[in-house]
Formats: structure tokens, sequence, C-alpha cells
């Protein structure tokens, strides 16, 4: 394009310089502003996964990353009237599932937990045509990022009515009910009769449903706050299982998922899994947290697969090794958190043995949140391969030269073993840069 920079290091510079405003005007500001409007997260133990649809309800999915209407619909679905709709249509009454990132905020964030009508978290974004393919989903209700465009024809063959929620993301013949603060309820309530309708003709067909039996337990709602009141307060424990080796550092692995490694998430599992064998306690967001989730890493029990430190301070405090923060938006709050830690240390947040990483990153939006990484000075793994390999001075300034600047810089590595021992190594490192124990005392 004309009018931008076409110095590559001054245009991959500015972009780390906007990768400051990325977090201090977009993430971190939106992070609160939705604590505000919606609580904050509450740690608390909850379940997921498709065995959450009922086929005797009716079943509406939220998708997407802005959960104000989502959230306004199920607050109008929990009153009596609407329930009492849904017995007169013949269900059993309405509940209302989160899916992708908008689900991770229904589940995580304080004011939508008690809701009668919330239903739970469903997955990550690869599970969205088998969510309708189950036959038993009414109304798939979206905002943007992350609705896959074949929705509509899964959307015809079992029957599910879309509702876009947001002007910016329109699929062919999906009505949009355009979001508008003022008009929330009165769209909540367009919304609820939408879905009313879908049943009745669900019901008509007689349509065949078949809904995977599986559910998960997973305890999520992790973020600055609750974390700290968890530690009484401060951050000296958590301080002090870092200094004395128990803990060695953090990871926080994030993102979107891929069919890339096999299943979706797979190559996620693998690096936490390891991760976490070498007592580094990790931090989730995005379609990653439906991965830590669904495999059971976000249940206190899983810390029997964690090296003997990391064992003990979970054991210690009752909590898993991978700590859900929610959505990919809610990586602001893993921000805020690792600043928090930085002040408390004394220390630039170059100095933290910590290390970001997106094993199957997909979305634009993981550009953006590398180059808010690499402004503070982090290592940053992506995985598959980036489109930066065309030109070597790209790659050079991304993996070596930020790093002679103070900032941090990007590594790429496919293999989820070499993964884990490139994080382990750069932890290790920075444990040593600051003084600290070499080896874990248990």
């Amino acid at each position: 394009m004309t009018n931008l920079s076409a110095d590559p290091v001054d245009f991959l510079l500015t972009a780390v310089r906007l990768g400051v405003i990325n977090e201090y005007q977009g993430l971190f500001a939106l992070d609160i502003l939705q604590e505000i409007l919606m609580g904050t997260q509450k740690i608390h133990t909850t379940r997921q996964n498709m065995g959450l649809l009922d086929p005797a309800k009716i079943n509406i999915i939220a998708n997407g990353h802005m959960p104000l209407v989502a959230q306004t619909v199920i607050e109008l679905a929990s009153r009596p009237e609407w329930q009492d709709k849904a017995r007169a249509a013949g269900a059993a009454g309405i509940q209302v599932l989160g899916h992708v990132c908008e689900g991770q905020q229904l589940m995580n964030y304080g004011g939508t937990q008690d809701m009668a009508a919330y239903g739970g978290q469903e997955g990550e974004w690869l599970s969205e045509e088998y969510l309708l393919a189950t036959g038993c989903v009414d109304l798939f209700m979206f905002n943007y990022n992350c609705t896959v465009p074949t929705l509509p024809l899964y959307a015809k063959r079992f029957g599910a009515t879309l509702v876009s929620t947001h002007e910016v993301i329109k699929l062919p013949g999906t009505e949009t009910v355009e979001f508008i603060p003022e008009r929330m309820s009165e769209q909540a309530g367009k919304i609820l009769a939408m879905a009313l309708e879908a049943y009745g003709r669900r019901k008509a067909e007689n349509r065949q449903i078949y809904v995977p039996p599986y559910t998960t337990e997973c305890t999520v709602g992790f973020s600055t706050e609750p974390v700290k009141a968890a530690l009484g307060g401060t951050w000296q424990p958590l301080l002090d299982a870092i200094a004395n080796g128990s803990i060695r550092g953090i990871a926080t692995v994030v993102g979107c998922t891929t069919a890339r490694y096999g299943q979706g998430g797979s190559n996620i599992f693998r690096i936490a899994k390891g991760l976490i064998a070498k007592d580094i306690l990790v931090l989730a967001g995005g379609c990653t947290s439906a991965v830590m989730e669904y495999t059971g890493l976000t249940r206190p029990e899983a810390a029997e697969e964690c090296g003997p430190g990391l064992k003990a301070v979970c054991r210690s405090l009752g909590i898993p090794p991978v700590l859900s923060y929610g959505a990919c938006v809610d990586i602001g709050k893993m921000t805020h958190t690792a600043v928090e830690l930085a002040d408390a240390l004394g220390v630039d947040t170059d100095k933290l043995p910590l290390v970001i990483g997106a094993p199957e990153y997909l979305e634009q939006k993981a550009v953006a949140d590398a180059c808010t990484a690499i402004a503070l000075g982090w290592l940053v793994h992506v995985a598959p391969v980036p489109s930066v390999t065309g030109s070597d001075l790209v790659v050079k300034t991304l993996t070596e030269t930020t790093a002679t600047l103070g900032l941090g810089k990007l590594m790429v590595e496919l293999s989820a073993d070499k993964t884990v021992a490139i994080y382990a190594d750069h932890i290790e490192q920075k444990r040593k840069e600051l003084g600290l124990s070499s080896g874990p005392v248990h």
C-alpha cells in the first residue's frame, strides 16, 4: 500500500510500537470495560463440551468475541416468562451456550455464571460445523472473528437459524441484528423469538439428533485479581515458589487451533503437558483454553502430571497447573498479571522467567499480540510458520535484531518436544540473570 514505510526494519519496529497501543488502548482497556459490565472473573468449577446440549431444550449458541448481546440474551432467557414460552412451545426450557472466545468470556466473567438459562461452554472454533451437525442447535448467533463461512451450508442441512449480531460479519442468507447498545434488550427478545420459531420447525420435522455424550469438568475464571486474592492478596507466595524453584517460570500458551497437526489442539496439548512436567506454570487464553479444558489440564487433579515442584504448589493451593484466563482478548489480563509480578520483583518485564507461545496460531489478532509481547521483552513462539520467510532481513530482524534493542524476539518451532525444551532453556536463562536457583528445590 502507499503511505506506509517501505523500509522493513522501520516497518517492523513501528509494528512493535503499535503493539503497546494494541495492549493498553485495545486489549487491557477492553478487559476492564467488560469487567465493569459483566463482572470480574471468578474462579469456579464448571463443565464444558458438546454433551451440554439438551435435545429437550431450545439450544442457542453464542459465538464470537463480543459477549454483551449474548449476556443480555441469557439474562432475558432466564426470566420465567421466556421459560414459560419455551414450555408452551413443547420444550423443556431455553438454554444459551457459549462457543469459542465469547463462550470463554461468558464462562469466566462473574456476571453470567448464576443465570438460570446459561448452559455452559461448548468448545473451540474447529467444532462449529460439528455443533450444527448434532441437529439440536436451534439458533447460532455470532459476531466478529472465528465464524467459518461454510456455516450456511450446515445450517440449511441441519435446520439451525443463523443470526449475525454485528454488521461487520454477514453470511449468505442469514439475518443481521445489528449491535445497538441502547436496544440490546429489544434485540435479545427478537433473537429469542427466532429461536422459538426454529425449535418449532425442529419439532415439526422430527429431526434426527445426535449429541456426543461427553462433558469435562474444568476450573476456570483465573485473572489478575482472583489469582492475587487466592494467594492472600499478595504475589509473594507465587514469587517465593518461583524463587525457590518449585515453579521454574510461567508460559502463556494462547491463540487458535489448527488441524495441521492432526486433531485441532494436539500441538497445544503436547506442549502444555511437557511444560507442566518441567514445573512450568501455564496460563491459557483463546481457543487454547478450550483445549486445556476438554483435555483435563484445567482440573486440580492434573497436578499429578506435573513435576514435583509444581505438583506440590498445585496441591497446596488446590489449583490446576494450567490456569484458564479465558478468551484471546483476556491476554490483556495476562499482561496485567505479568506487569504486576515485575513490579513486585522491582524489575522490568523483559527480566521475567516467562515465555509466550501461540503453537497453533491462525487469526490476525495473534500478530498484534505478538507485537505486544515483543515490545514487553518476551520470547514469542509461533507455529505454524508465519508469512515472513520471503525476506532474510525480516526474519533476522524478528528473531535476532529486536533482542539486541532490549525487546523480545520471535521464535518459530513446529516440534512440540523442541518447543518445550526452548521454553525451558529460556526460562532457566532468565532465572540465572535474576540470580535465582539453578535447580528445583523439592
